[in-house]
């Protein structure tokens, strides 16, 4: 295994800090959460973005940034660190996208 690399560490503590934030500011949570209505109403599309960082409790964030830090190092060393950051900001977006379209029908769907 290689050690772990540095895009997959700042992206394992950004998302941990900004969970923490969500876990203890409800405010917080629900304006950077994915919600359909936020995004195709009143076009707020980083939330396509910003709910990729956000979990709903401990275990949920745990398991996430556990899997980050098993498979960031690897793909760091095998892509290099912005193909990583390609990869990892394309999946979070296209996942998103993909939720919007099957839920754009649903104005109240929200997720992280």
């Amino acid at each position: 295994m290689n050690p772990t690399g540095t895009i997959g560490i700042i992206l394992l503590v950004a998302i941990a800090l900004i969970s923490y934030r969500g876990f203890n500011h409800q405010i917080f949570f629900d304006q950077y959460k994915f919600h359909v209505s936020e995004i195709l109403v009143k076009k707020k599309y980083f939330r396509l973005v910003s709910s990729g960082f956000l979990h709903v409790g401990w275990m949920h964030l745990i398991f996430n940034l556990f899997s980050l830090l098993v498979f960031s190092s690897n793909l760091e060393y095998l892509l290099g660190p912005l193909n990583l950051l390609v990869v990892y900001f394309t999946s979070l977006v296209g996942g998103n996208l993909l939720s919007l379209l099957i839920h754009k029908s649903d104005g109240s769907y929200s997720a992280v």
